[in-house]
């Protein structure tokens, strides 16, 4: 069994990618979760179908494994990450999961607002939401307003959904805590 750690930066790199011969039975929805919750412009995230390992890999290590680049040009902690890229340039194996563009982040934001009972609460937000700057402001609102746990959890709760659906798309099974 050949391991490699997963990439330094990632939320659950503490954790080591076993790259194994079978097809994953279970993939941990936590963990798709983790992954969307941690992607950005610079970085995508890919289930290795053979393991169940997601794994979040920067733009710039899959252009050089894509362009048949070697890792020497990588620094070390970046080394590890560059076996994912290849497996993700040169085989199969690896499926994209959404990325943040794939995820409509202004519909979670707004169906937060939408939520609350208490008018003074909702126009607070939706206040928040219609002006320059919208995401910067509604999470200053969230928390001035005290409410930011109920936020994050209705965000983790919304990319559990999208993360279900994904599974279910790419008839994934998953194992949800």
């Amino acid at each position: 069994m050949q391991k490699m750690a997963c990439h330094q930066s990632n939320p659950i790199a503490n954790r080591t990618c076993t790259s194994r011969h079978i097809m994953v039975s279970m993939v941990r929805l936590d963990d798709i979760v983790d992954a969307l919750d941690f992607q950005s412009d610079e970085q995508s995230a890919y289930l290795d179908r053979e393991t169940g390992e997601v794994c979040v890999i920067s733009r710039d290590v899959l252009r050089t494994a894509g362009a048949g680049g070697s890792p020497d040009q990588l620094p070390e902690w970046q080394k590890p990450e560059f076996e994912w890229a290849k497996l993700v340039a040169e085989t199969g194996r690896m499926i994209r999961l959404p990325s943040q563009f794939d995820i409509n982040e202004g519909e979670i934001v707004a169906e937060f607002a939408r939520s609350f009972p208490d008018a003074r609460v909702r126009d607070e937000l939706s206040d928040a939401l219609h002006a320059k700057g919208a995401f910067s402001r509604f999470k200053r609102a969230v928390h001035q307003l005290g409410i930011q746990d109920g936020w994050y959890k209705h965000r983790e709760d919304a990319l559990r959904e999208v993360a279900r659906e994904w599974c279910e798309e790419n008839s994934i099974s998953y194992e949800d805590k």
